[in-house]
């Protein structure tokens, strides 16, 4: 097991409601200060003991455009780079579940 630094950026072309980001099944803090368009927490400390579970879900307007990062802060390795829109999963609903190298 490995104590293990990440960025987390949560990012849309319109406002997004209530995301919920989890590390290794951790319910993680994001913060926004322009209304609801970027989520970030630069500081997160996860145990990482072998892959890295990763589960993210916003809310917002169908077809909203959105990108989800994931940054090992030791190397600058995105471990996740993904993008999508709101609405691919159900109306008004969007998320993504992955496992991945730390």
């Amino acid at each position: 097991m490995a104590i293990q630094h990440y960025k987390i950026e949560l990012t849309g072309q319109g406002n997004l409601i209530q995301p919920e980001v989890k590390l290794e099944g951790n319910s993680i803090h994001l913060t926004s200060s322009n209304g609801g368009v970027k989520w970030t927490n630069n500081d997160v400390q996860v145990d990482v003991p072998g892959q890295l579970h990763v589960f993210m879900s916003c809310n917002g307007i169908n077809h909203t455009a959105w990108a989800f990062t994931v940054t090992n802060k030791s190397d600058s390795h995105k471990a996740v780079d993904e993008s999508g829109v709101i609405g691919d999963k159900s109306s008004g609903y969007s998320e993504i579940t992955k496992t991945v190298n730390p």
